[in-house]
């Protein structure tokens, strides 16, 4: 596991190049599947799956910061009601 400071991170580049790989799979299978796209085809299959998991990830990765700023607001909001008082 990794236990860098920065693992569990939401890192744009990751998933951007995750993105690509998907994306140039696609054009491959575009020039395999001739128009009309089959949409049960394997290979259509294998890339609505790699984007599922992809979504997936990111919404995990994003889920997670959303609770730590959730966090962090309300521990300011606490620290100025203690210094006004």
């Amino acid at each position: 596991m990794d236990s860098s400071p920065v693992s569990g991170r939401l890192d744009i580049f990751e998933i951007y190049r995750r993105f690509c790989e998907i994306r140039s799979s696609q054009g491959l299978c575009n020039n395999i599947y001739k128009p009309p796209y089959e949409a049960s085809s394997p290979r259509a299959n294998y890339l609505k799956e790699a984007l599922t998991q992809l979504l997936t990830l990111v919404e995990n990765k994003f889920q997670a910061r959303n609770s730590i700023f959730d966090e962090l607001f309300k521990l300011m909001s606490r620290l100025d009601l203690m210094a006004s008082l």
